[in-house]
């Protein structure tokens, strides 16, 4: 049995889902989180000049067993980068809207970094990592039964 405390915990639970989403579709509230529609913008950014997700490289979506262990590229892969190119690859009709809820779902995920440094819920209005949008995720995931 693992353990965790602090910040890895939360860069295992990072790992976790980019590794369990490689391999399945989520399904939330009935619609469909796949990592397809984070590797299309990758895809789109090598074929355009428009380059939204430039840090995302062909390592970051073809990944073999040893960089599904690396908690860099997971919380690159999930971040708010990425959740913003996919939503300017929509607005530009060069992806579905069907992406949407991924662009949610990675930004949510990167909301969830840094949530070890709070010791309570309460404590997310004095100290939290990234925007209010964020502070606002976690906690209706957090609030949730």
């Amino acid at each position: 049995m693992w353990s965790y405390r602090g910040a890895e915990a939360t860069e295992a639970l990072i790992k976790n889902v980019q590794n369990n989403l490689l391999q399945f579709d989520f399904l939330i509230d009935d619609k469909v989180v796949s990592f397809d529609y984070i590797t299309k913008p990758f895809e789109l950014h090598q074929a355009n000049v428009s380059r939204f997700v430039p840090k995302l490289t062909r390592g970051h979506v073809e990944m073999n067993n040893f960089k599904k262990m690396n908690v860099q590229l997971a919380t690159q892969v999930l971040s708010h980068s990425v959740a913003s190119g996919i939503c300017a690859y929509i607005a530009l009709n060069q992806m579905s809207s069907e992406a949407n809820p991924t662009a949610d779902f990675v930004e949510r995920i990167n909301g969830v970094r840094g949530i070890h440094k709070w010791k309570d819920i309460g404590e997310i209005t004095k100290q939290h990592v990234g925007s209010e949008k964020h502070k606002n995720v976690v906690v209706s995931w957090t609030n949730k039964q």
